[in-house]
């Protein structure tokens, strides 16, 4: 049997790989927005007793520390999209399966994949093309790939993000004088 008649091989590999992308990204999205609003309430303090608060943090760092947390939130809302597209991909996956089960023998999945892409914007356009592509070829396990990759990315971003959440408040505190 050659490696592209690994149809249902290919088929669980990309189940077994989207559903770990679910589970990473399901957690990440929740540490990243759990460490965005801790952070966003403790800025909120800062920033409504800046009277009071700038007789012991200058200023400067006041500015640097909300600067940092602003391109920490604009990270958070691209692991967002990520998560949007990976727990989206996830259930359409799973559904997609069912239907193909239950589908007749002359139907035409090349027609529903051409279908379905109208519908999306880019830049999700590109990777549900590929993802198209690569399933119309017979790479089943592309779609759960793509989801490994962008949940690792994510991942990435998420650490990203927690630096620059670490930073903000690491100048405000060391800004305190004492």
């Amino acid at each position: 049997m050659t490696e592209n008649n690994k149809v249902h091989e290919s088929i669980l590999v990309g189940k077994l790989l989207s559903l770990t992308a679910y589970a990473a990204t399901s957690s990440m999205d929740k540490f990243s927005g759990w460490m965005l609003a801790g952070a966003g309430a403790a800025l909120t303090l800062v920033l409504s007793n800046i009277d009071t608060v700038s007789s012991f943090v200058p200023l400067s760092d006041i500015k640097l520390g909300v600067i940092l947390f602003l391109v920490a939130l604009a990270l958070g809302v691209m692991q967002r999209w990520f998560t949007t597209s990976i727990l989206a991909g996830s259930m359409v996956s799973d559904k997609a399966e069912e239907l193909g089960r239950n589908a007749p023998e002359e139907f035409d999945y090349n027609h529903v994949l051409l279908e379905m892409e109208k519908a999306i914007l880019y830049p999700q356009k590109w990777l549900v093309q590929y993802q198209y592509n690569k399933v119309i070829a017979g790479d089943f396990a592309a779609p759960g790939r793509m989801q490994a990759l962008l949940s690792q990315i994510q991942m990435y971003i998420v650490v990203i993000q927690t630096g620059f959440i670490v930073a903000s408040l690491v100048v405000l505190v060391s800004g305190l004088n004492t």
